[in-house]
C-alpha cells in the first residue's frame, strides 16, 4: 500500500474518531443541561415547602418525611450535575485529543504531498534542462557546420 493511500485511510479514521468525540460531547452537554434544570426544579420545590404542620403527630411526621425525601432528591440532583460536569470536561478533553490526532495526520499528509510535489518539480526541471541542453547542443552543431 502506498504512503498516500495509507495516510488517506488513517486521516478518514481520525476524522471519524473526532466526529464521534464531538457527538459524545454534544450528548454530554445535553445531559448537563437536563441535570441543571432538574437541580433547579428540585431547589425550587424544597424552597417552596412550608413548615411542618404541628397540629397532629402524624401530620408533623408526614411533613418531615416529605421534606427529608425532597432534600434527598435535591442531593441526588446536585450529584447528577456534578457527574455531568465531570463528563463534559472529560469528553471535551477527548475531543481535543481526537482533533490533535487528526491534525497530526493532516500535517504528515501535507508534508508527504509537498515532498511528492517537490520530487515531481525536480523531475520536470531535469527534463527541461535535458531538452534545453539537447537543443543548445543541436543549435551549436548546426551553427558550426
Amino acid at each position: 500500500m502506498s504512503t498516500r493511500r495509507w495516510l488517506d485511510t488513517v486521516l478518514r479514521a481520525r476524522q471519524a474518531q473526532e466526529d464521534v468525540a464531538a457527538q459524545t460531547l454534544a450528548a454530554a452537554h445535553r445531559d448537563a443541561r437536563e441535570a441543571i434544570e432538574w437541580h433547579e426544579a428540585e431547589t425550587e420545590r424544597v424552597e417552596s415547602m412550608t413548615a411542618p404542620d404541628h397540629s397532629t403527630r402524624q401530620a408533623f411526621q408526614a411533613a418531615a418525611a416529605a421534606r427529608h425525601a425532597a432534600a434527598a432528591t435535591l442531593a441526588a440532583a446536585a450529584h447528577r450535575v456534578e457527574f455531568a460536569e465531570t463528563r463534559v470536561a472529560a469528553d471535551a478533553h477527548e475531543l481535543a485529543e481526537a482533533a490533535r490526532a487528526r491534525r497530526t495526520v493532516e500535517k504528515l499528509d501535507e508534508r508527504e504531498t509537498a515532498a511528492r510535489n517537490s520530487a515531481l518539480g525536480q523531475a520536470a526541471q531535469r527534463d527541461l534542462d535535458e531538452i534545453a541542453t539537447t537543443r543548445h547542443a543541436a543549435a551549436k552543431k548546426a551553427a558550426s557546420s
